[in-house]
This record gives C-alpha cells, sequence and structure tokens, in this order.
C-alpha cells in the first residue's frame, strides 16, 4: 500500500463490489498506478494520489449538493403545502361569504316583491281617489302596529306585508265604493284614535 493512503477511503459506500473497503482501495491504486506506468515511480504515485484526492473531494462536492437538493425541495414542498391550506382556507371563507350573497340577495328579492305589490295597490287606490289623509292612516296605522323595539332585516319584510294586506283589506278595490276596510281594521284605527 502507497504512504498515507490507508486512512482515507477512495470510493465511496457501494463504489466497490463485495470487497472491503481496504481491498477496493488497493484495487483502485493498483489499476491506476498501472495505468500511469511503473508502480514505482514517485511521480506516478503522486499523480494517482492527487487524482484520488480530487475524486473524494468532487464526490464530497456532490454529496453535499444532492443533500442540499433534498433539503431545499423539502422546503419548497412545505411551502407549497402551507400555500394550498391557505388557499383552501380562502375558498371556504369566499364560499361562506357567497353563501351569505345568496341569501340576501333572496331577501332582496322578496322585499322587491312585495313592495312592488304595495306600490300597484297604492295605485290603484290613487286612481280610485282616494285622499293622500287615507292612505297615510293606513300607512301610521300599519307602522304603529308592526312597532318592534328589535328593528332589523326581517321586521322589514314584516311590515311590507302587513302594509299590503292593510291596503288589499281596503273594500273600495273590490266594490269600487267609497273607502271601507274590515272590522280588524276598524278595531286597529279605534286603537290608534284613542292612544
Amino acid at each position: 500500500m502507497l504512504p498515507g493512503f490507508a486512512a482515507r477511503p477512495l470510493f465511496p459506500d457501494g463504489a466497490c463490489c463485495d470487497d472491503t473497503r481496504q481491498e477496493c482501495d488497493d484495487k483502485a491504486v493498483r489499476k491506476l498506478l498501472s495505468n500511469f506506468g511503473s508502480a514505482r515511480s514517485e511521480e506516478s504515485c503522486g499523480a494517482v494520489v492527487e487524482l484520488l484526492e480530487r475524486v473524494t473531494r468532487l464526490h464530497k462536492q456532490l454529496e453535499l449538493k444532492e443533500s442540499q437538493v433534498e433539503i431545499d425541495m423539502d422546503q419548497m414542498k412545505d411551502s407549497l403545502v402551507q400555500e394550498l391550506q391557505q388557499k383552501a382556507e380562502e375558498t371556504e371563507l369566499l364560499q361562506m361569504e357567497l353563501q351569505m350573497l345568496e341569501t340576501e340577495r333572496v331577501r332582496l328579492s322578496l322585499v322587491e316583491e312585495k313592495l312592488v305589490d304595495i306600490l300597484q295597490l297604492l295605485q290603484q287606490l290613487r286612481d280610485l281617489n282616494v285622499s293622500r289623509r287615507s292612505l297615510g292612516k293606513i300607512l301610521l296605522s300599519t307602522l304603529e302596529s308592526c312597532s318592534d323595539p328589535q328593528h332589523g332585516k326581517a321586521h322589514i319584510l314584516e311590515v311590507l306585508n302587513a302594509l299590503y294586506h292593510e291596503l288589499a283589506a281596503c273594500e273600495i278595490l273590490s266594490t269600487g265604493g267609497p273607502l271601507q276596510r274590515t272590522q280588524s281594521q276598524q278595531s286597529l284605527n279605534a286603537l290608534v284614535i284613542s292612544c
């Protein structure tokens, strides 16, 4: 064996077949020396040793780069997984928001329909020459009957429904005669007047 070679392996694990590390290194040195000529030549031995040291250094650098690539890949994978989770959470929030908007759209559509119905009734009553004062009384009695300390979106629809029924209950629409209301509306007016 050449001096200074016994302590360092020339090739990484698995580079040789079934030989021990020392036998593998010895075979590699002999093969390299035979390619350079005489095994006794000091200059050939130095060149072979230098080549083997360079190969070992390059191999270690390659291993370091491979491990760094693996670390980088793991970091990139973790980053992408986090980004995907964040996007999934954002998508979930957007779906909830969309559902809330759809609910609000349906509610507003109901309010719009009820307002159209009320406006049609008001127009019919105006065409029948019902006074503004009578219409104002109907509106005020409806508002007073629906007064609720908890004003909210659902309450608006209740008020509109009550106003619609108050206006529709006017007998003038069905008979074409003077403004008359059903018994329930008359009793409601009595309450308003007594206050």
